[in-house]
């Protein structure tokens, strides 16, 4: 009888429909960057903790500067077809804190169905407690949290990713709904086998993946979360002796393995054109001669994997109206160089390459 209460068949057969007839498919920049330490980098100091740890760790930062606007409708319908999906024991619902990485599974009437009380005034004045019950709100979703693994290919050039849960999230204002409060998660629904990659020794099996990575994205539904950019650690699923992925594809790319462009532009980087781009960076020295004369020559400077900053990613996700499933897919990496002054003060990231993955 309860989950009468949310749904109503009229509303069930509505939401079909629409599910039917709508595919749920966006293209978003989330400009995720990576970061790891080299071996050059590593402390080996017993006395700091985890300083062995540096060529085994990657730190991730994720600003999403684009949200889920312009497809809000088919997003409320697709959070609602998963809402029943869960009402109906089809999907499993589960609980877990952001600070936690256990799933626990609970009743599904936990996330649709609330107790609590609220005072009020009796007849004489008085100020009497009263258990309510009421259903919960999921007009108030404002994100959705996926917790993704990446795969770098190495004999096929590609990257491989996988959703394995998501969450949708609510912001919690204050009863007059001036004052926001903060995020609460509503369920996780688990998509596949989340402790598959936990441990590295758990994708050895595939030899051609040199790169594994376990990514917390979180997906604004609309601009109200414009104005707080989210900042997310990702956690390491396996390294390699040198772990910058940035350094992979670029090498890739000079041995002519690996197609790229300039870009934001459909101009392939051809041999001819890369070892022009290879000799057009050119530095100033000034040689002494015994007799005091000065000479000044033009030296040729080629890029190196030293001068590699932060890899930016374009993801396109999937809403599946048929199995109910957030998917996703790696369209674009930019690989940029680090532009210092003549001080080796940091000025900027410019784009470099771009690899793209059909």
């Amino acid at each position: 009888m309860l989950r009468f209460l949310f749904f109503s068949f009229f509303t069930l057969s509505l939401v079909a429909t629409s599910i039917s007839q709508t595919k749920f498919s966006s293209d978003f920049d989330f400009k995720i960057n990576f970061y790891s330490a080299s071996r050059e980098e590593i402390i080996f100091d017993h006395r700091i903790k985890g300083s062995l740890k540096g060529q085994y760790e990657f730190q991730t930062k994720v600003l999403n500067h684009t949200s889920l606007k312009k497809d809000s409708s088919n997003i409320s319908q697709f959070i609602e077809a998963v809402n029943q999906g869960i009402l109906n024991n089809k999907i499993k619902a589960y609980y877990k804190s952001y600070n936690s990485s256990i799933f626990k599974e609970v009743e599904p009437e936990y996330f649709f169905y609330r107790h609590d009380t609220e005072f009020v005034e009796d007849e004489n004045g008085d100020i009497i407690p009263i258990a309510i019950s009421d259903t919960i709100d999921y007009s108030m979703i404002k994100r959705i949290d996926c917790l993704q693994e990446w795969y770098y290919n190495i004999k096929k050039n590609q990257f491989e990713v996988q959703t394995i849960a998501f969450s949708p999230v609510a912001a919690i204002f204050s009863n007059d709904n001036k004052d926001f409060h903060g995020w609460m998660r509503r369920y996780t629904r688990k998509q596949g086998n989340v402790f598959s990659m936990e441990k590295s020794k758990n994708i050895v099996h595939k030899p051609n993946t040199v790169w594994g990575q376990r990514i917390n994205l979180s997906i604004p539904l609309n601009d109200f979360e414009i104005k707080r950019s989210i900042h997310r650690e990702s956690e390491p699923i396996k390294s390699i002796l040198e772990p910058h992925l940035s350094r992979i594809l670029f090498n890739q790319i000079l041995t002519n393995k690996l197609k790229a462009y300039i870009p934001k532009t459909n101009i392939e980087y051809t041999p001819p054109r890369l070892d022009s781009l290879m000799k057009s960076r050119v530095d100033t020295e000034y040689i002494e001669h015994e007799y005091g004369d000065v000479e000044v020559i033009e030296v040729v400077n080629p890029y190196t994997t030293s001068d590699l900053g932060a890899l930016k990613v374009k993801q396109r996700i999937y809403f599946n109206q048929k199995s109910l499933k957030i998917e996703a897919k790696i369209e674009s990496v930019i690989l940029t160089i680090i532009i210092l002054d003549d001080n080796g003060k940091y000025i900027k990231n410019t784009d470099l390459f771009e690899v793209r993955f059909e």
